[in-house]
């Protein structure tokens, strides 16, 4: 069974999981290999845009997260499907954590954007 390797990045200061080369391991198929290194880079863009959330207005990042959770649910879809032991490691250290930290980020901006209406209620505004 390959393991996800670390390799250094500059995209995250610090190392990501990067799968072995289809060389070393022969009861990997490369289309799969090719498939979970593809999904591995976007996830990253994913934490990439997480990081921004707190410079961003609440709807715009409810907006986002409709977005990635929903495309997320697809690519768990496919690596439950796909069985095989490196991408069920993909879907539950990767995948997994990713949307309950979109739950959590959707939690923040869902109460940011209910305390500016209620503020702007309050300060008599849409009268």
């Amino acid at each position: 069974m390959a393991e996800f390797q670390l390799e250094e990045s500059a995209a995250r200061n610090g190392s990501v999981p990067v799968l072995p080369s289809p060389a070393s391991v022969p009861n990997v198929a490369t289309d799969e290999r090719t498939m979970l290194q593809a999904w591995i880079a976007e996830l990253d863009v994913y934490y990439e845009a997480v990081k921004s959330f707190a410079e961003q207005e609440p709807d715009m990042v409810m907006q986002q997260i409709a977005a990635f959770s929903g495309r997320l649910c697809e690519i768990r879809a496919r690596l439950q499907r796909m069985g095989s032991a490196l991408a069920n490691k993909l879907r539950t250290r990767e995948v997994d954590p990713l949307m309950e930290q979109l739950n959590f980020q959707y939690q923040i901006a869902s109460r940011l954007h209910s305390m500016r209406e209620f503020e702007f209620k309050a300060s008599g505004g849409g009268v």
